[in-house]
């Protein structure tokens, strides 16, 4: 946890992202990112393996190129075109540290639940600020 000293240091800090209403294009692309980040994300969740072999997973994971969707009763495959592999490799990353934290929290005796599929359009983490996009 952090101390005092600790938060004294940090600073806080927010981007603010413009877009200018003239430029459909980028309000189509970036529709289509957090869409795809959601579909990844969950396509993540469904994916995960019974034996625990993350580090394959992850390896795997990260090379895909398409994501099934389950569309009403039947799941769809769908291209990935507007998500790079850094964002794909963000959001497994964040699926394998929930994880962790989830088995800490276990460890040390507090009930814990486990990790649900999101209707909602997901924040993505950018690795290097100012060139992934």
């Amino acid at each position: 946890m952090f101390n005092k000293i600790d938060r004294s240091n940090l600073i806080p800090t927010t981007y603010e992202l413009k877009i200018i209403p003239q430029k459909k294009s980028k309000i189509k692309y970036l529709k289509h990112l957090f869409l795809e980040g959601k579909w990844f994300y969950n396509y993540c969740l469904g994916s995960l393996p019974q034996n625990r072999d993350y580090y394959n997973w992850f390896k795997e994971i990260k090379k895909s190129k398409t994501a099934k969707i389950k569309v009403k009763d039947q799941f769809e495959e769908r291209e990935l075109k507007y998500l790079s592999s850094q964002m794909k490799e963000a959001i497994a990353q964040e699926i394998l540290n929930s994880l962790k934290s989830l088995k800490q929290r276990k460890d040390n005796g507090k009930k814990i639940g486990k990790l649900k599929f999101t209707s909602k359009e997901r924040p993505i983490t950018l690795k290097q600020f100012n060139v992934t996009l």
